[in-house]
């Protein structure tokens, strides 16, 4: 597997643990697809190369008032 793939898999892993604590295994498992697009997010935006003012890449761009 390749380095992201494996990053991506202990972070599932780590957040389905977590959810199993906090929620138990049943409310887990329902938000498994919830828990997998987090992972998805978190690891695309820990590997983006952007810069200080660039939103990531899923988010909408913020706004100054």
């Amino acid at each position: 597997m390749s380095d992201y793939t494996d990053k991506k898999n202990t972070l599932l892993n780590e957040l389905t643990d977590k959810a199993n604590r906090l929620w138990g295994s049943k409310r887990a498992e329902n938000a498994s697809a919830n828990i997998i697009e987090a992972a998805e997010h978190i690891c695309k935006v820990n590997e983006a190369s952007i810069g200080d003012f660039e939103s990531p890449l899923f988010h909408p761009p913020i706004r100054n008032h």
